[in-house]
């Protein structure tokens, strides 16, 4: 008795092969996108998590400072005293500071602007003219030093912030 498919190849031919690689390819593709994606918006929230939690931080150290004034400057009467946790992996790596602080130097503690780059390339800042984290979007060829005389309405700014040239985080960043 003759059986039917005794003489046929068994397997798959390289067309077939080639097609289901192909298809695997697309697919890898489009998740590592996607992956991406949700991972600049993890580090976007992030940073606006963290300069919320530091606008919080000014406010509370006006109201509870003799003088009524915001903090200034890297002394122990100025940022070093509201040291604030935060995600320093959500942080662009790329730029000469990715959190600067800003304050008038006109009148020092009056006003405030924190201004940060996550690692998605988004520009944010929060400042006691802000009303709450504002992406960033104006053009300057400073990155963030520029943005603080943008920022604080035009007065001259002045910045202290993290250096990467700098040997680290400031103490102030926790």
């Amino acid at each position: 008795m003759r059986q039917p498919f005794a003489n046929k190849p068994r397997g798959f031919t390289i067309v077939e092969l080639l097609i289901v690689i192909v298809v695997i390819g697309i697919l890898a593709a489009i998740t590592i996108v996607a992956f991406n994606g949700v991972q600049n918006n993890a580090n976007d929230a992030a940073v606006k998590s963290n300069l919320t939690a530091f606008a919080k931080k000014y406010e509370l150290f006006k109201v509870d400072s003799a003088t009524d004034k915001y903090p200034f400057g890297n002394t122990s009467t100025g940022l070093d005293s509201i040291p604030t946790p935060i995600s320093k992996n959500a942080y662009s790596t790329s730029v000469s500071y990715n959190l600067l602080n800003c304050t008038s130097s006109v009148t020092p503690g009056s006003d405030y602007a924190l201004l940060a780059i996550s690692k998605s390339g988004k520009r944010f800042w929060v400042g006691s003219q802000s009303g709450g984290v504002r992406e960033y979007t104006g053009t300057d060829s400073w990155g963030l030093i520029g943005m603080c005389t943008s920022v604080l309405g035009g007065s001259e700014g002045n910045g202290a912030g993290w250096s990467m040239g700098g040997g680290g985080w400031r103490p102030w960043v926790s």
